[in-house]
């Protein structure tokens, strides 16, 4: 009896001493912040990289479709095509020699130094008439159109971190635009 006694008084002590300690534990709340901030900092600092790169990209986008602009206003100063009326039903096309070269030209001073290897700049001047592609220099009885489409695109490497879960791991930028240059 005497043994279970003591028995019983050593390990209500115990759980005595652990309950004690226990509530000194949660009743202190040095530390708290610390460990918070351990824990959270990895996932702010993963989004805040992430912003970045979204951020790069979009800015690149940004980049892109102004040289498209520029392309375009490029076309649309030099006005490659000239239409003559050979007779009152009969119009004739004159197309400046190598624009399209000239207008990715005017793209790819725009881009400057920014441009990668991976960036494709696509001029197309193309003619219609009476609503079907033709030659521009051809000529053309009636309802003539000549377009300029200028289209850029590129592939972006994110610069702080490499997203395998994307295909590839970066992102495919492109910008494209056609205007009517002239009508008769």
């Amino acid at each position: 009896m005497v043994r279970q006694f003591a028995l019983r008084c050593w390990l209500n002590n115990g759980r005595d001493m652990i309950r004690f300690s226990l509530k000194k534990f949660t009743k202190d709340n040095s530390g708290t912040s610390a460990l918070e901030l351990a824990l959270l900092s990895p996932v702010i600092i993963l989004m805040l990289v992430a912003a970045v790169d979204y951020g790069s990209a979009y800015v690149r986008q940004m980049e892109i479709t102004n040289a498209v602009k520029a392309g375009i206003q490029y076309a649309m100063v030099m006005r490659p095509v000239t239409i003559t009326n050979v007779n009152a039903d009969t119009n004739e096309v004159t197309v400046i020699a190598d624009i399209e070269s000239l207008t990715s030209a005017e793209v790819n001073s725009h881009l400057a130094s920014s441009s990668n290897d991976t960036t494709t700049i696509v001029s197309n001047l193309y003619c219609t008439c009476g609503g079907t592609e033709q030659l521009c220099t051809a000529t053309c009885v009636s309802d003539f159109g000549a377009y300029m489409e200028v289209t850029v695109s590129e592939t972006f490497v994110p610069p702080l971190l490499n997203y395998n879960w994307l295909p590839d791991g970066y992102i495919n930028l492109s910008s494209s635009s056609t205007i009517k240059i002239n009508s008769k």
